[in-house]
């Protein structure tokens, strides 16, 4: 193996070292009941457009997180949204998180510019969503830097990473474990065990992808398997919340 790939490994595992151990926000979960939370990174269109109707079919709302500068072009995972997208999910009744202004991978970027890009994002919030306020921040790409961390838990109520495993007994509000759907490779028994698992321990689930289309990209998932994991979720007797919501059920206990 040459030698730039070892050492970008080697750093990809030190970072999530560092999202995992350093600068936590430690928070004792008793949620009284499970809760799974579906959330799309980036975000395709088809996210909404595929996505929404299958979640409002399951009475189900969502996390789309966002990045302006996204919006209105073309990615790995198709087009991204556009405002009308952004309108019509909020009047729906999801909850649009932030993503970063530029998409900025968490690890790769420094915590000064990061949160400059928050800021961004946030500010031109106000022209496409008068008085919505992000109150869930998802990291981009990579794990985040310890510094990045602090600086987000002063911004947002929580902030979701990766981990594919659920968030159950003493939490990190900073950095939320989250499970990709895309990484199951559309094996459902991965995704089925992380449910059962989760709702055994009345654990918070936080089910991440991107794309939504009968052929997606390798961030993705098909329309099946979407409607698949919310019959696995509410078959399991979890509640179903997008993640500030899931937050406030938490706190309030």
């Amino acid at each position: 193996m040459a030698m730039g790939s070892l050492l970008k490994r080697a750093g990809l595992a030190f970072g999530r070292w560092n999202a995992a151990h350093l600068a936590r926000r430690p928070y004792r979960m008793r949620a009284g009941r499970p809760i799974v939370s579906f959330t799309f990174d980036d975000f395709p269109r088809s996210a909404w457009t595929a996505g929404g109707p299958i979640l409002a079919r399951h009475g189900a709302r969502a996390t789309y997180y966002t990045a302006l500068g996204l919006a209105g072009g073309d990615g790995v995972s198709g087009p991204h949204f556009t405002p009308e997208d952004l309108r019509a999910l909020a009047a729906a009744g999801h909850e649009v998180g932030c993503h970063t202004h530029a998409h900025c991978p968490a690890w790769e970027t420094p915590a000064e510019k990061f949160e400059a890009s928050v800021a961004r994002n946030a500010e031109q919030f106000g022209s496409f969503l008068p008085g919505t306020r992000l109150r869930s921040l998802s990291y981009p790409v990579s794990p985040p830097r310890a510094a990045t961390k602090l600086r987000m838990g002063k911004r947002f109520a929580c902030c979701r990473g990766g981990g594919q495993t659920y968030n159950a007994g003493l939490i990190d509000l900073n950095c939320l474990r989250g499970f990709f759907l895309e990484q199951t490779r559309g094996d459902a028994r991965p995704l089925a065990a992380a449910i059962a698992a989760s709702a055994a321990e009345d654990g918070w689930l936080i089910l991440v992808t991107h794309d939504i289309s009968p052929r997606p990209s390798r961030h993705g998932v098909t329309p099946c398997f979407l409607e698949h994991a919310l019959n696995l979720a509410q078959a399991s007797g979890a509640v179903v919340l997008p993640v500030a919501a899931a937050w406030d059920r938490i706190a309030a206990r």
